[in-house]
């Protein structure tokens, strides 16, 4: 009788153990495989990708949604509109520094929106757009790839105009079918003058 409670309890643990184990495997295999994951990916009919202007919050910080008050505007009124149409929606907050641009800390990395001093960088603005272009151009390929039936508006206030006009002009004609809409306010590059 003790032999055969020992000889349960090895077949009890043997099964245990290889229950776990196929369940890590399991695990790893589709933590560690691109296409499994991106399988589930949600697709929404349209994607906001907006890029907040300089020295707005990033995304939750102080309930932030990291787009800043007029892109926030814009994304509630065509959020609203794409539901209430019966299509869904989702909207990505650009993740980049936004560098302020007033106050002390500000003046520097305005200056440095202009050129550089003595050939030196001057502030961080222009690594500062260089990084929201990085962000941006990142999520439109790889919303591309992942949801090539989703249409993308492209918004920017600011330093996030720059950014996102900057990312619009780079595109590729297949790129550029994918865009639904671009929306840039207060781009610090417009010319008031110009006729385009």
């Amino acid at each position: 009788m003790v032999a055969w409670r020992l000889a349960c309890r090895g077949k009890r643990f043997r099964l245990l153990a290889g229950v776990l184990a196929l369940g890590m495997v399991t695990a790893l295999l589709v933590a560690g495989s691109p296409t499994v994951a991106k399988a589930a990916a949600y697709c929404p009919t349209v994607e906001f990708l907006g890029s907040r202007g300089s020295g707005q919050d990033p995304p939750g910080q102080t309930g932030a949604t990291g787009l800043g008050a007029p892109l926030d505007a814009l994304n509630t009124a065509l959020q609203q509109r794409v539901i209430a149409a019966g299509f869904t929606y989702s909207y990505w907050p650009n993740p980049y520094p936004a560098v302020p641009v007033t106050g002390w800390p500000g003046i520097i990395h305005g200056l440095g929106s202009k050129g550089t001093l003595f050939g030196k960088e001057i502030g961080q603005y222009r690594y500062s757009v260089g990084q929201g272009e990085q962000k941006l151009s990142e999520k439109i390929t790889d919303e591309i790839t992942n949801c090539s039936s989703t249409k993308l508006v492209l918004a920017g206030f600011s330093q996030g105009a720059q950014v996102t006009g900057n990312v619009y002009q780079g595109l590729s004609s297949a790129q550029l079918s994918h865009i639904f809409a671009v929306e840039l306010f207060g781009d610090p590059r417009f010319n008031h003058g110009g006729h385009g």
